[in-house]
């Protein structure tokens, strides 16, 4: 992580459950789903969750989602902002040192929200409902084994297409504990769902 005058270690704020919670998403906005009813939260803050994403094309692909329903970046408070840059700074090396990614991707995108068909989130009162989240993509120059599976970046070099690849829950859970590993997390008992 790169250290400057301003800089403050995240790890006081990085939080997790330390046992599988049952998932309960929101009906409204499945990014919207709280840390305590989400099986896929690697990690989570006061201002984020990072879920270990539906598709592993690369392994290690996840989702930074915002707790607040915020439409798009510029909507975010300076606190938010902060809160996500430094998490970022946490998960990425996590990422590096654990995986071997040999880059880390970083990209945001709200277009399924706009979607005529089957928008996610679905649209609110007619009009598109987006929420920010981040897509974070680990690259890899050469195959790796992750959790008793075999991951090819095909792409490597250049932008990731996404394949839809989805691994059995065990194989999800261990990647989930080899990234919690890496970070400097406070455990804690999950809150029921409201």
């Amino acid at each position: 992580m790169a250290q400057g005058p301003t800089s403050e270690p995240p790890s006081s704020h990085l939080r997790a459950y330390p046992t599988e919670v049952d998932f309960v998403p929101d009906p409204g906005c499945v990014t919207c789903t709280p840390p305590e009813a989400d099986p896929d939260v690697i990690v989570f803050t006061e201002h984020w969750k990072v879920v270990l994403h539906p598709d592993q094309t690369v392994a290690g692909a996840c989702l930074f989602g915002s707790r607040r329903h915020v439409p798009k970046v510029s909507a975010l408070t300076t606190v938010e902002a902060a809160d996500f840059f430094a998490l970022y700074a946490a998960v990425e090396p996590a990422l590096e040192d654990v995986l071997g990614a040999d880059l880390v991707n970083l990209s945001c995108l709200r277009n399924w929200a706009y979607r005529e068909v089957d928008p996610e989130p679905p649209w609110l009162d007619g009009h598109p409902n987006p929420h920010v989240h981040w897509h974070v993509a680990p690259r890899y120059r050469r195959p790796i084994t992750v959790a008793g599976e075999t991951f090819t970046d095909r792409d490597f070099g250049e932008e990731l297409s996404w394949t839809g690849r989805r691994l059995e829950r065990r194989a999800r859970r261990e990647i989930i504990e080899a990234i919690r590993r890496a970070l400097p997390i406070v455990f804690e008992a999950p809150a029921h769902p409201s």
